[in-house]
């Protein structure tokens, strides 16, 4: 067709750009300790692609204790390692839990509770890359408290947060403890006053200042995110709250971005917007003031949490959590991604088989653009800890994937998107052409210019399916001509 090198020229900034394209190994597997319940709360890639993930785990004798997984590239079982206290329960931290040091030793900080004494404390373990104990400690400080997070700081010891009950009588305040690289106590400090204060995620922003954010929770129903920012030894340089009058929930997540400013994420309620439903979750993008950027709020009817985000390679932001199915509120794992300036790219909700208990609570990106995940489900045996390899879009069939907008206003407005994208064996184009009585036509081109398909369509219809299941792996090209005048060329790749 003589229009290709007018969409190609109109497609200038596009063709600038290239893709990597993989092939991608999905799957949904289960696994189970001896037929108790275990909970997957943190993922990692080892250097040789391996898997490892840490999980919670019952004994045949109801002890709890650390689990140690290690999994193949290819989600298949390979090494496991279990971490208990004689007559104590010992529990992981949060999402993320475990830390990646090198070597292929893994850190992770949680909570024993001792049965003799009804007492709670800190607890630290280090594995060497087999799973092999170094150090497995708890620690005293004379309170009732417990780690959910934990960082490495820049002279290899680490920083924890969580809860701590100064006394009997106060309700538990925000934790802030640090150990040397050995798990030696060396310091820790409480914040918070009549409010119930938690610590949620800890980082190192510079050598000297440390960042810790959390929860205030006012009253029975009244939450609000606050930030501490401390020297090495937890004096408070800076600190912020958001007291929004959040009703049941509440919280903020706060991380570092790859810019050196700051992503928050957590749960809030209608407050932040009359006539939402309850407990919508958000994530966030603020200056080094704590000024927001942008924010995205995810307002559902069915109940729903963000359990963890993480900015990946292309500065785009990918959560996962859970969202309960629809009139049955079973939970399902959810994942999303929203690009680096706060729009909404994609969502996805998966099960285990018919399983009605299905969460995410740590992923990675894996070298093939894809996301490796972990979390809980009920599997064929128990509540097993769930691994889960979605593609680059968040697929895990991506012939039954949808990963674009397919709405397309209807106005005065000639427009079309393209979904699924990336395309596997047909992907659709959903337009609108404003003049009705136009000739329009798409020409869709490979990345050398070379003309693949041309179709005239109806201007009175709105969908077309294109069949690439013969296409060569690749970037394409569609083009968008009426009356012989380029509209506008969007970008899709075919995927093998």
């Amino acid at each position: 067709m003589i229009y290709t090198a007018l969409a190609l020229a109109g497609a200038v900034f596009i063709l600038l750009s290239t893709v990597n394209c993989y092939a991608q190994n999905l799957f949904n597997n289960t696994f189970d300790y001896v037929g108790e319940p275990e909970f997957g709360w943190s993922i990692s890639i080892n250097d040789d692609s391996t898997f490892s993930v840490a999980s919670s785990g019952e004994s045949q004798f109801f002890n709890v204790g650390v689990l140690y997984w290690r999994f193949t590239s290819q989600g298949n079982f390979e090494l496991f390692q279990n971490y208990f206290m004689t007559g104590n329960d010992v529990y992981p931290g949060l999402s993320h839990t475990m830390k990646q040091l090198s070597h292929g030793e893994y850190f992770l900080a949680g909570g024993v509770n001792e049965y003799d004494t009804l007492d709670q404390d800190v607890v630290v373990l280090k594995v060497d890359s087999e799973g092999n104990q170094i150090f497995f400690k708890s620690i005293e400080t004379g309170n009732f408290d417990a780690a959910y997070n934990s960082t490495l700081l820049s002279d290899n010891g680490f920083a924890l947060t969580g809860f701590t009950y100064p006394d009997s009588l106060t309700l538990s305040n925000l934790l802030l403890m640090k150990v040397d690289s050995s798990g030696n106590y060396l310091w820790h400090k409480s914040y918070g006053s009549e409010k119930a204060d938690i610590g949620l995620q800890v980082s190192e922003w510079t050598e000297n200042r440390i960042i810790t954010s959390g929860v205030r929770k006012y009253t029975l129903t009244n939450y609000a995110p606050w930030v501490l920012i401390t020297d090495s030894a937890g004096n408070i340089l800076k600190e912020k709250e958001w007291n929004t009058g959040a009703l049941y929930c509440g919280g903020g997540n706060l991380k570092l971005t790859l810019d050196q400013q700051f992503y928050m994420w957590g749960c809030l309620d209608t407050v932040i917007t009359p006539g939402n439903y309850e407990y919508p979750r958000y994530v966030a993008k603020m200056d080094t003031n704590f000024n927001f950027l942008w924010e995205i709020i995810y307002d559902k009817v069915n109940p729903h949490a963000i359990y963890i985000v993480k900015q990946v390679e292309d500065s785009s932001f990918v959560l996962v959590g859970f969202e309960d199915e629809e009139y049955n509120f079973s939970p399902l794992g959810w994942i999303a991604k929203v690009d680096k300036n706060g729009n909404k790219l994609w969502e996805h909700t998966y099960k285990y088989g018919n399983s009605t208990f299905n969460y995410f609570s740590d992923f990675q990106q894996t070298a093939d653009k894809g996301f490796i995940i972990t979390g809980s489900t009920n599997g064929p045996s128990s509540q097993d800890v769930w691994l889960v390899k979605l593609d680059s879009m968040g697929c895990l069939n991506p012939n039954e994937c949808f990963t674009g907008d397919l709405t397309v206003e209807v106005n005065d407005q000639n427009d079309f998107r393209i979904a699924p994208n990336p395309a596997f064996n047909q992907t659709n184009i959903v337009y609108n052409i404003a003049q009705r009585n136009s000739k329009a036509e798409f020409v869709i081109s490979d990345l050398t210019g070379s003309e693949i398909v041309y179709r005239a369509v109806d201007a009175y219809n709105d969908a077309e399916t294109f069949d690439v299941s013969l296409w060569q792996q690749g970037v394409y090209f569609c083009s968008l001509f009426i009356d012989r005048q380029f509209i506008k060329s969007e970008k899709f790749v075919v995927m093998k």
